[in-house]
């Protein structure tokens, strides 16, 4: 769809569950996870339109939450029995197993660098943001506390960098696990300072966060009613508008051709993709 919500276009047919879907940096093709495979979740490669799906793995093990590299060759990924994140080649050789997350851990996601990796390391209440290195092995991991104040640290449970790689978005999970409908977003600088509130703690919990190429505005997920829709907020301004109102959706991921130093054919591409199929 593009980013006003308009121009929606469905991409799979599959009765299986197709989520968490992301962009190839050049836009030409699409990582996405299905349980097509003997009803396990594991990571398929299709193009743009949607055609030629490929799986990427010969052996599913339940892998979540993909993203590409800077460069499109390689993947990261929370494979989820061994609560760790690996990266792989995209053609689903030389998988190598680069952190441990624990228990609800894991969601990382690529810097535009390539250099770094951010993630989720959890244990139960216990959730901290954490950035790897990829080349020095350094991990940075920040107790993260709101800036209005407040005794108890943040439970970051999404997290993605921004397109300059300066800055971090990430989602929460409220203090207490019995309130897991309550969640808000925050921004805050790659060395974790300057946290700042940006989606209101009212109303159902907003989580997912995705910069937009600008860095203008986000696009997450939040609860409405008994669904979850795409919403995109302004950063500045802090104008939410609501992109989808139907069935369910949700991991919504941006991307617009007109930020590639050289452009692919943008009559071929749509700029998100973030339906979950129904059941």
């Amino acid at each position: 769809m593009n980013p006003d919500g308009s121009e929606q276009v469905r991409l799979t047919w599959h009765r299986a569950n197709d989520t968490s879907a992301v962009w190839s940096p050049t836009g030409d093709q699409i990582l996405f996870v299905s349980d097509r495979n003997e009803g396990i979740p594991d990571l398929f490669l299709m193009d743009a339109d949607g055609e030629n799906v490929q799986k990427i793995f010969d052996r599913s093990v339940r892998r979540h939450h993909p993203t590409f590299s800077a460069d499109g060759k390689e993947i990261a990924y929370l494979q989820y029995f061994d609560e760790a994140v690996y990266t792989a080649t995209i053609d689903g050789e030389k998988e190598r197993r680069i952190v441990r997350v624990n228990a609800h851990g894991g969601n990382p996601d690529w810097s535009p660098t390539e250099a770094e990796i951010v993630f989720i390391f959890a244990d139960w209440l216990d959730r901290k943001l954490s950035v790897l290195n990829l080349k020095t092995n350094k991990k940075d991991t920040f107790k993260l506390f709101n800036p209005a104040g407040g005794a108890r640290p943040l439970r970051p449970n999404y997290a993605a960098w921004a397109p300059s790689g300066d800055k971090i978005a990430f989602s929460t999970l409220p203090p207490d696990a019995d309130l897991a409908d309550q969640g808000t977003i925050y921004i805050l600088n790659r060395d974790g300072t300057r946290i700042k509130q940006i989606v209101s703690k009212k109303g159902l919990r907003a989580y997912l966060p995705i910069w937009s190429p600008d860095e203008n505005e986000l696009a997450y997920t939040q609860g409405v009613d008994k669904t979850q829709q795409i919403f995109k907020i302004d950063i500045d301004s802090r104008g939410i508008k609501q992109l989808t109102h139907h069935g369910n959706n949700h991991a919504s991921d941006w991307f617009d051709p007109a930020a590639l130093p050289v452009q692919p054919n943008a009559a071929l591409l749509t700029t998100m993709w973030g339906k979950l199929k129904q059941k």
